[in-house]
């Protein structure tokens, strides 16, 4: 009976090692999709300042134009209709 006991002992140690190379096998996967995920993270970031930089750039870019605009308003002659910002 001790020797059935130290057979089983030992296929219970080998599934085990497999059962841990698995595991081994399962976390450099779940390494590599975090890694992956970062990646992404980092570039949805850069991409989203990068969304706003040009947005902030825009606004600066309107606020011109209706300078312009009101400029060019005080300049037009009095009997020319016009038009309002909006």
């Amino acid at each position: 009976m001790e020797i059935d006991e130290k057979k089983l002992y030992l296929l219970l140690l080998q599934r085990m090692e497999e059962a841990l190379g698995r595991l081994d096998r399962y976390q450099a996967k779940l390494d590599i999709i975090e890694a992956n995920f970062n990646k992404l993270e980092r570039g949805m970031d850069n991409y989203h300042s990068a969304i706003l930089e040009r947005f902030e750039q825009m606004e600066h870019y309107i606020s011109y134009l209706e300078h312009e605009i009101q400029v060019l308003q005080r300049h037009v002659p009095a009997h020319e209709e016009i038009l309002p910002l909006q």
